[in-house]
């Protein structure tokens, strides 16, 4: 009987089908992705937070940046505002002081004359001695300036020399003991028009400069029958009919004055509309004069 029973058959195993492997596995797969996504989500956030973070940060360092530089900018335009007013300041300073000096210069020299081209004696250059300055002032204030011998004995000098300059003769500098002596001697000046002779005050060269560039209006209020002169206590500024003329506005007046003269050559001028001629020695003497007044 034993013999005779047979094992058991195994049933057949069934063929799997691909589809049903598909269909196990997707759903792994999707929750692997699912978790993948996830997790890249939340790393993106994270990284996303940071960044806007420091996006933040930069804005405010920028904004912080922008307000010091604003603020920079006020206080150096406020520096550059102070300075422009400090050089004007500076400026107005040094022109003021520069005046004063000149008033003091001037008010120092106030008993002082210059003589120029007052020649050497002939004796002096013939013999080639040395010249006696003092009387070669007394035969010039006789001779030119029709002093008598008494009066000119009765000036007295505090010094009197040749200064060194480059123009021969060289002029002769002369301090009176009295202001009137000076005065005097100044209103002979007129003596010496038609030659090359004339006495002008001892000022500085800024003064003379300052003078000589408004000689031009000088002489055309004086042409026009007005009193022109350069003030003794401010001695740059030209004064017309007790009127100070500043220096801007002289061309205009002498445009108004219709009448303008040119230095250093005989010519024919227009005032008020007639034509005049200027003598050239009356002229020659006469700048001269008004431009160291």
């Amino acid at each position: 009987m034993e013999s005779g029973r047979g094992k058991r058959p195994r049933p057949a195993k069934t063929p799997t089908s691909p589809l049903s492997s598909e269909a196990a596995i997707l759903p792994a797969i999707q929750l692997m992705l699912n978790e993948q996504s996830t997790k890249f989500e939340n790393r993106f956030s994270v990284l996303e937070n940071k960044i806007l973070k420091e996006i933040k940060l930069i804005r405010e360092q920028c904004a912080e940046v922008v307000a010091t530089v604003e603020h920079h900018s006020i206080e150096l335009k406020e520096m550059k505002q102070e300075m422009e007013k400090l050089k004007e300041e500076m400026a107005i300073a040094e022109k003021e002081n520069k005046e004063e000096l000149d008033k003091m210069e001037t008010y120092v020299a106030r008993e002082n004359l210059v003589f120029l081209n007052v020649p050497v004696p002939e004796k002096v250059t013939r013999e080639g001695g040395k010249e006696n300055v003092e009387e070669t002032m007394k035969e010039f204030m006789m001779n030119k300036l029709q002093f008598t011998e008494q009066e000119v004995e009765g000036i007295e000098y505090q010094r009197i020399h040749r200064v060194q300059a480059g123009t021969s003769p060289r002029p002769i500098k002369v301090r009176y003991l009295r202001y009137a002596d000076k005065v005097s001697i100044q209103q002979r000046a007129n003596l010496l028009k038609n030659t090359r002779m004339y006495i002008t005050d001892d000022l500085s060269r800024r003064v003379r400069m300052e003078r000589r560039s408004q000689v031009e209006a000088l002489k055309a209020a004086r042409g026009a029958g007005k009193l022109a002169y350069f003030s003794r206590a401010e001695p740059t500024k030209l004064i017309v009919d007790h009127v100070w003329i500043p220096k801007k506005d002289q061309p205009r007046f002498i445009e108004k004055l219709g009448r303008r003269v040119e230095i250093g050559k005989d010519q024919v001028v227009q005032r008020r509309g007639i034509p005049m001629v200027v003598d050239q020695g009356a002229r020659g003497n006469d700048v001269i004069e008004a431009a160291n007044q």
